[in-house]
Formats: C-alpha cells, sequence, structure tokens
C-alpha cells in the first residue's frame, strides 16, 4: 500500500475479525473490536485494515464471510463433498457466497470509499443438513469438534444490493460440483 500507491486499494479481509460471529448486533461494521480478544488470522486481518486505513489516499475494505466457488480448497462445504470429513461440529451454521457474487458485490461497491462492508451470504446453512441432503454420513468424531454459529450482519450491504441466500449458494456450488462444472482440488 506504501510501495505501490493506486487510486483505490480494495483490501479483502475477514469476518474473523468479529469476536461475537453469532450475534448480528456484535459484528456490524462499526461495532468495537479488542483485538486483544479475537484469534491470531483475526488479528492478523485487522492490523492490515488498520495500514490500510492509515496509508491508503482511498480505500474499502470488505470483510469476506464463508466462500464457496472455482478454485477454492478449504471450508466446511468442500470437506464435505470430497472426504465427507469435518472440522467443525455438523450442528455449526455459517454464512455463504459464491466467488462469483463476491467479485461482482467488490465491482459494485467500488465506489463506496473509505467504507467497511461486511460481504457474506443472506441467512445461514446448517452444515448437518447438507450432509443429510447429499446423503453423507458423518463420522462421530465431528461431534467432538467446535460448534460454530455465523450470522454476519450485512444490513449495510443489503441497503445496497441484492445478497444471494446461504443455502442457494452453496446448493448451486454442490450441483456444480457433481455435473462437473467445477472441479474439486481435493
Amino acid at each position: 500500500v506504501v510501495d505501490f500507491p493506486c487510486d483505490l486499494y480494495v483490501y479483502v479481509s475477514s469476518i474473523t475479525v468479529y469476536e461475537d460471529l453469532s450475534d448480528p448486533a456484535h459484528n456490524v461494521e462499526d461495532f468495537p473490536i479488542d483485538p486483544l480478544r479475537i484469534g491470531a488470522y483475526g488479528f492478523f486481518k485487522l492490523m492490515g485494515e488498520v495500514i490500510v486505513r492509515k496509508h491508503a489516499s482511498r480505500w474499502l475494505i470488505l470483510r469476506l464471510g464463508n466462500i464457496v466457488g472455482p478454485g477454492l480448497r478449504r471450508n466446511p462445504i468442500y470437506d464435505l463433498l470430497p472426504t465427507s470429513k469435518l472440522f467443525v461440529h455438523p450442528a455449526s451454521a455459517m454464512n455463504f457466497i459464491d466467488t462469483r457474487d463476491f467479485a461482482r458485490i467488490a465491482w459494485d461497491l467500488r465506489t463506496e470509499t473509505d467504507q467497511i462492508f461486511n460481504v457474506a451470504g443472506r441467512g445461514t446453512v446448517e452444515l448437518v443438513s447438507i450432509a443429510s441432503r447429499l446423503g453423507i454420513t458423518l463420522p462421530n468424531d465431528a461431534l467432538t469438534f467446535p460448534k460454530e454459529t455465523q450470522r454476519v450482519n450485512i444490513e449495510k450491504l443489503s441497503g445496497r444490493m441484492n445478497v444471494p441466500e446461504s443455502a442457494a449458494t452453496v446448493m448451486r456450488f454442490i450441483e456444480e460440483c457433481r455435473s462437473g462444472r467445477i472441479y474439486l482440488n481435493g
């Protein structure tokens, strides 16, 4: 950001900058964040945000939630498809957005300078329901993993554009994988 100045710096951050992802009132863009109470990855992303805000003449920060789409390799939906193995509790509920929708949203927000937006799908998807719809039997050890509830506040984004629904996004992605239009990189 310092060595290669540009007209607009778009920083892809993460919803992990928030301490509480289960309560949308606690993960709205202007909610105070205590950097000492978040995990290492969220801390790293938050420090990136601070650098961008300090050094970029015009900036846009997009706090991205869970994402599916071509070219990605990790998240609970990817884990379910090739291996039927989860690394979070099956009752975890999360927001999902497709990479292509994210690209469209980022492009559409390019005039919203010096702003922060949460970017995630509308509504949540419970992983156990996806596994059930796919006929996947999850191993018993999945019940020992931590349950995550992510209900990302996307009111600011939704006030500016239509945001795709998480469940429809996940099911479309699964269909694209099964039909061979998207290949999993295992």
